[in-house]
């Protein structure tokens, strides 16, 4: 079955590629470009500590075997961004990645 939606957001996106495309099932945080989307975001990594080990890929912008979460700002004007946002132990988080969404 996970083959199968593959192969068909695959085919779905072949004709329009979407601007980003979420995911969130590794535990840590992962910025992709030109996968199936324009950016892919792996962020699964939202409770502190669970975490997961992470490789760099062809097309790899950033990733962090790290607590954290992404944001993307969309402006009345202008173009979108996607941050990264990492957390440490004490809950304080901190901008350590970003790239506009276009």
């Amino acid at each position: 079955p996970y083959r199968a939606m593959i192969r068909a957001f695959s085919r779905a996106f072949a004709e329009s590629p979407p601007a980003l495309y979420a995911s969130g099932h590794d535990h840590n945080l992962q910025v992709i470009r030109d996968g199936p989307a324009r950016l892919l975001l792996v962020s699964g990594a939202g409770i502190y500590g669970h975490r997961s080990e992470v490789s760099r890929i062809q097309g790899t912008l950033f990733a962090r075997d790290a607590s954290g979460y992404a944001r993307v700002d969309i402006p009345r004007s202008g173009t979108a961004r996607l941050a990264i946002i990492q957390v440490d132990a004490s809950g304080q988080g901190r901008e350590v990645f970003s790239t506009p969404v276009e």
